[in-house]
């Protein structure tokens, strides 16, 4: 896996980075050690990891987007709600507040990617078109089924599921790479605090 452009001293790049570790921590005790319980936590894993990297995107872009909406008015509200997952209402009292807005975490990792993949002049349909995008469907369902259990089934991992899973982090790591590369090259993602001056 190829760490994204995250400054590691900023909360949200720790964040990136701790469930990157989790996910690497998590697929070394498979490889020591098989067992169903360790089956569940990788898939866990990875799809935390996927819901965080998401979140730091959308934190990327609200950086990026939030100036340029309040300079020219172009970027629509509904962009700037989901990205910074929140949406207006008022109170008993008519006075105004921002509510925590839930979106599927499907519907937002394939927000989250169009959007970056637009604001860095990448097209998204080939990266969402092919296979990689079904297994991480494929795996955010299955982890929606291992947390919320209805029978002794739900929680079993086949082989099958866990390739998926794999393939799954494989394939995120790669389109991530590709729309964090076009940022930097666009020159609005830096390296972080070892960029040379």
């Amino acid at each position: 896996m190829t760490v994204p452009r995250v400054d590691q001293t900023d909360p949200k790049g720790e964040l990136v980075q701790l469930l990157l570790d989790d996910v690497l921590h998590s697929s070394e005790e498979l490889t020591r050690s098989e067992s169903a319980a360790g089956r569940r936590s990788y898939i866990r894993c990875v799809v935390t990891f996927i819901e965080g990297l998401c979140a730091y995107m959308r934190w990327l872009l609200l950086q990026r987007v939030a100036g340029v909406s309040l300079r020219t008015g172009t970027v629509p509200l509904t962009t700037l709600a989901l990205l910074l997952e929140q949406s207006p209402t008022c109170d008993d009292n008519g006075d105004e507040k921002l509510d925590y807005q839930r979106v599927p975490v499907l519907a937002h990792a394939k927000f989250t990617i169009k959007r970056f993949a637009r604001e860095v002049s990448v097209d998204s349909a080939p990266l969402l078109g092919d296979n990689g995008w079904n297994n991480v469907r494929a795996t955010i369902n299955l982890r929606n089924r291992l947390v919320h259990p209805k029978e002794v089934a739900h929680l079993h991992v086949s082989d099958k599921d866990m390739r998926a899973a794999t393939s799954a982090f494989n394939w995120f790591d790669g389109v991530i790479g590709t729309l964090f590369d076009a940022g930097g090259n666009a020159g609005w993602i830096s390296e972080g605090p070892d960029d040379p001056e």
